[in-house]
């Protein structure tokens, strides 16, 4: 063992035993036996004479107990398609490897194939994420970088792609839930019951608003605003329209306060409004709608009287499949002509 040079790491699948010295003119040879299963191997590990201090000894060839080569670098198939960097053995979570590196200024990782493939002589087709894994995994062990086959380059620009394409999936199910969140919300501000109020000498009928809510509720929509009590009970402050235009932020019109004699409206107060029976996407001018659906016309009435306005779009199933679509505004229901609009789903 004196005479020992190389080092054969190995994991827990082969096992190695130093042999003997076998230099020649041109490189050092240090002869290793190999033993897997029942199987013996010798391989010849091997540093040009000029190789400077803490060079990597590489591997030239193995044969089996008969004596018959079974592989040899300058034979390897990847060396034939083009390869002329450095091969050597080496030992990764637990299993043996021959690593090839790239003959650069900056050696990459080229190809990672485990030693048990090559001293069987079986090399299978291994799936592409497989490799791609175990060359990453290995290069970042080696503290180097990875260099990808065409093949390999390909399927990581097509798995980039897939989880781009999936994350604006996500980015867009996580914003149709807030949007859904939202029109919930508004719905849920719109069927609050409405309250009465004094205001200059007479009295106002509006929807009960906190806070911001009414920042969300569509144009023209008239809100009293104003404050929950530790009793829970609605305490009105003032009165006002909501304004909503393109490019600008909601403001208030017609700002009315309430007069000292407000009418005090329990906030859980709640009546019974009809359900939709179902949600349309409907197209509309170009643009999407999410669309509850009623199954009668009473039905949309009872919500204007309820408060709801705006112009918020409604819809009405009728027998046969017949869906009807209106725009319930705070006088009326305004009917949407037939070609003004596309139920989508």
């Amino acid at each position: 063992m004196a005479n020992v040079r190389s080092a054969f790491p190995v994991g827990n699948d082969v096992g190695v035993k130093f042999a003997r010295v076998d230099d020649n003119q041109n490189v050092r040879v240090d002869v290793w036996g190999i033993k897997a299963g029942n199987a013996l191997y010798a391989a010849n590990l091997i540093l040009p004479h000029n190789a400077p201090e803490g060079a990597v000894w590489m591997i030239g060839s193995v044969i089996n107990s008969t004596r018959k080569p079974i592989w040899s670098y300058k034979d390897d198939a990847r060396v034939a398609a083009g390869f002329d960097g450095r091969a050597f053995p080496y030992a990764f979570d637990g299993l043996s490897y021959i690593v090839y590196l790239t003959k650069t200024a900056d050696p990459q990782v080229a190809y990672v194939v485990p030693l048990l493939q090559i001293l069987e002589q079986k090399e299978p087709q291994e799936p592409i994420d497989e490799t791609i894994a175990l060359k990453v995994a290995v290069a970042a062990d080696l503290n180097l970088t990875p260099k990808f086959s065409f093949a390999e380059a390909a399927w990581n620009q097509i798995l980039a792609a897939e989880a781009l394409e999936a994350n604006k999936a996500a980015e867009q199910a996580a914003y149709q839930q807030r949007a859904d969140a939202r029109l919930a919300k508004i719905g849920s501000i719109l069927a609050r019951p409405l309250v009465t109020v004094p205001v200059s000498g007479r009295s106002i009928s509006a929807i009960p608003v906190t806070g911001d809510e009414w920042k969300m509720l569509p144009n023209r929509t008239v809100v009293v605003q104003g404050d929950i009590d530790v009793n829970e009970t609605f305490e009105a402050k003032e009165t006002f329209t909501v304004v909503k235009s393109a490019g600008k932020a909601p403001s208030r019109q017609s700002v009315i306060k309430v007069g000292e004699a407000a009418l005090q409206v329990a906030a859980s107060k709640k009546v019974e409004l009809p359900k939709p029976i179902s949600e349309k996407l409907v197209r509309i001018k170009g643009r999407g709608f999410q669309v509850p659906t009623f199954g009668r016309i009473e039905d949309l009435q009872a919500l204007r009287a309820a408060g709801l306005n705006g112009g918020a779009y409604r819809g009405i199933q009728k027998p046969a499949g017949v869906f009807e679509l209106f725009e319930v505004h705070h006088d009326g229901l305004k009917q949407v002509g037939a070609s003004d609009f596309m139920v989508m789903k």
